[in-house]
């Protein structure tokens, strides 16, 4: 009886230990306490993990290994992962080009816009664009120049196309809007000719907002640093072209 009960035992451990149980490893014993022969090999008996009876040890190996993935495809999966990571990326990017084309504000160090300055602190009431260009190089090269470098009552600084070079004509306002427009996404502000109530006038754009179109593009779509007060304004707020379609740009800039 004792080696009944040990050889029972055996069988139910092992059958556990492999991950299940099999009433045909207690049927396969005798029930004459007498008879010590098991009735088969007890490999026989072992149960794989679908619930099946396995032939033997081996069988229920190969069938475990059968229910992993083969080394196809997990090379599949995690093709199709990746294939899904490059499309959140592309989406991604695709989402902030649009945010960029639509908005966007160059930044600049106020301290510096202080430091030159403006024509109401001043009393240069007639040195517009030399104040607007000084505020560019603020900007793109982080310096702050005396307005009085870039000359007074007309650029002529040649890093911004002083002397005769800013009366070029670009052909339309929408020229003009366009070319500030990609000077600004570039990286680069610009000194557009304005008209203002009190006569010609010349401001610094440093961003665009709400831009649903570049080739559809209105003052109400810039914003500007104004030499007058060194403020932040929005282009159409005082301003119009001034109507000889002329702008300063940067040397530094890709915008010829």
């Amino acid at each position: 009886m004792q080696h009944r009960t040990r050889a029972i035992a055996c069988a139910l451990g092992v059958s556990l230990a492999l991950g299940g149980f099999s009433p045909t490893a207690l049927a396969s014993y005798p029930a004459d306490p007498s008879d010590e022969t098991p009735a088969g090999p007890l490999t026989r008996t072992v149960v794989s993990a679908a619930g099946t009876p396995a032939q033997s040890l081996e069988d229920l190996t190969l069938a475990s290994a059968a229910s992993l993935p083969l080394p196809t495809e997990q090379s599949a999966q995690a093709s199709t992962a990746s294939e899904r990571l490059d499309r959140v990326a592309t989406a991604h990017a695709a989402r902030q080009a649009a945010e960029l084309a639509a908005d966007k504000t160059l930044a600049w160090d106020r301290s510096l816009i202080e430091a030159i300055g403006s024509q109401a602190g001043s009393g240069h009431s007639g040195c517009c664009p030399g104040y607007a260009c000084a505020y560019g190089d603020a900007i793109v090269r982080g310096v702050a120049n005396s307005h009085t470098m870039y000359g007074c009552g007309c650029c002529t600084w040649p890093n911004w196309g002083g002397g005769n070079s800013s009366f070029r004509d670009l052909g339309s306002d929408q020229a003009v809007l366009r070319e500030a427009y990609e000077n600004v996404k570039a990286g680069f502000p610009t000194v557009v000719h304005v008209r203002a109530s009190y006569g010609q006038h010349w401001v610094t754009v440093v961003g665009y907002q709400n831009v649903e179109s570049p080739d559809a593009l209105s003052t109400d779509n810039f914003l500007c640093l104004d030499p007058w007060d060194g403020g932040l304004h929005v282009l159409s707020e005082q301003f119009a072209l001034y109507g000889d379609n002329c702008q300063h740009v940067s040397d530094l800039t890709t915008v010829a």
